[in-house]
């Protein structure tokens, strides 16, 4: 009998090992090979809802996400030049597939004869209400010259909702190891639905336009001009109900809207789903900023 467990031991032993150096070895892969382990940070906040944790500097899937002191995609503001602000969710965020100087504020700021400084106060899922919150607080420490907002159609309805962050995709501190991060940002999405969106409301509707309003109204308060962008959906007409309805509210607060794309022209190669872009749509939106204020 003796005979028969020390085999048996040696076995589970040597099997638990081989497990240990495996994860040691997956682990390293996916931290250095991947970047994974190391997710951009969201803060909760009572009057924006979240936003990015500011400072942080890293590289994920290849790509370098950088946060500065408040809380922003871009690099520190500087007195020293013309800023704009450019305001939005994470169309203008571009998210970990988009290199830090991929971004549509990047590539207008490289592309910008007048040299401007082009910075961007952005986070996945934001809104109107939440884009106006973030300005209250921080916009007089920017002090831009010039403020654009990028609306989608779904920010008709896109209100905070206050419930607790998904760390999947507003991961508020460190995952335990890159293999953690991999089954928990990647592998569960597949099991576990996204959170609903906020409900098609008239009220919501209310809240948006007013957040909107409000900060075009924060905007004239200090002599800054202000314009917004719409953009529309991969598969989505300038003339659907939703774009429609940003247009129209654009022209009775009076200020000037700009829609990405006309009805005839061809985004192909420009989304990389059905609402974000690729660098090549980051290329496109910059063109549609910088056409603004030439």
């Amino acid at each position: 009998m003796r005979l028969l467990l020390k085999p048996s031991r040696t076995i589970l032993a040597w099997s638990v090992f081989g497990l240990l150096v495996l994860l040691v070895l997956t682990e390293g892969l996916l931290r250095f090979a991947l970047q994974l382990g190391c997710p951009p940070l969201y803060d909760l906040d009572s009057m924006v809802e979240y936003q990015l944790h500011p400072k942080q500097d890293l590289v994920r899937l290849g790509s370098r996400y950088s946060v500065n002191s408040l809380g922003m995609r871009c690099a520190e503001p500087d007195d020293r030049r013309m800023r704009v602000l450019v305001l939005g969710d994470s169309v203008v965020n571009g998210g970990v597939p988009i290199d830090q100087g991929q971004t549509a504020t990047s590539l207008s700021e490289f592309s910008d004869p007048t040299k401007r400084q082009w910075l961007q106060a952005s986070a996945a899922s934001w809104g109107p209400p939440n884009m106006l919150a973030w300005l209250q607080i921080h916009g007089d420490a920017v002090r831009p010259a010039r403020i654009v907002v990028v609306l989608s159609s779904h920010d008709r309805y896109d209100v905070p909702q206050r419930l607790p962050l998904d760390p999947r995709t507003h991961p508020t501190s460190r995952p335990l190891c890159a293999v953690s991060d991999l089954i928990s940002t990647y592998g569960t999405r597949w099991i576990f639905p996204s959170p609903q969106e906020p409900p098609h409301t008239l009220n919501n509707e209310a809240i948006c336009s007013q957040s909107l309003v409000a900060v075009a109204s924060w905007a004239r308060a200090r002599q800054i001009d202000m314009a917004v962008v719409v953009h529309p959906e991969r598969n989505e007409s300038v003339d659907s109900a939703d774009c429609r309805f940003w247009i129209k509210l654009c022209e009775a607060a009076g200020l000037r809207c700009v829609p990405e794309f006309t009805s005839e022209e061809d985004r192909t190669g420009l989304f990389r789903d059905s609402i974000h872009l690729t660098v090549k749509g980051n290329w496109h939106l910059a063109s549609r900023l910088l056409s603004i204020w030439p």
